[in-house]
């Protein structure tokens, strides 16, 4: 039995209506690998979410 522990899909978002939330929902389980602008984008939403726990 073989064990696949990757997955590469192509997902359509509109990221003009929640596409960065709908990346995120599925947490740490994935990572954009592009277009770069996508990616840049997904790494800036995740860093303000990390500016709202910082300090505790």
């Amino acid at each position: 039995m073989m064990k696949m522990d990757r997955l590469i899909a192509l997902i359509m978002i509109l990221l003009e209506h929640d596409g960065y939330d709908r990346l995120l929902t599925f947490g740490d389980k994935c990572e954009v690998l592009g277009p770069p602008e996508i990616r840049s984008g997904s790494k800036a939403c995740v860093r303000g979410i990390m500016r709202k726990y910082e300090g505790e």
